[in-house]
């Protein structure tokens, strides 16, 4: 069983972007990252940007997002290959595909930057 490019897209570049925005906010106002506050609006984050997501999807096919660097669309492209192999080999349960999707969103935040 394969996963959909949507699927892809979000754990791999949307929940990457939620992050990389919370780690802004955080540094900004480092009171809002303290204790319970942080685990609170990390949770609201999350939630309301699964939320937003769910909305854009609907409206936009995935499978047009082309990534603005050349470099970065090989790889988002290399990572969704090696990611459904593992899929439809061990399925998207296995531990094989959880680790290597992890590897790869991991890789792939190394290429979210915020514009100044």
């Amino acid at each position: 069983m394969a996963t959909d490019i949507g699927d892809l897209f979000k754990s791999m570049v949307w929940d990457t972007i939620v992050a990389a925005a919370l780690r802004q906010l955080f540094v900004a106002v480092p009171l809002l990252g303290w204790g319970p506050f942080g685990v609170v609006i990390g949770w609201l984050a999350s939630f309301f940007g699964n939320k937003l997501y769910a909305l854009i999807r609907l409206s936009i096919e995935m499978e047009a997002i082309v990534l603005k660097n050349r470099a970065h669309q090989e790889a988002f492209r290399k990572a969704g290959l090696v990611l459904k192999i593992i899929a439809q080999d061990k399925g998207i349960n296995s531990i094989e595909f959880k680790a290597a999707r992890a590897r790869h969103q991991k890789a792939l935040a190394e290429f979210v930057r915020f514009a100044d």
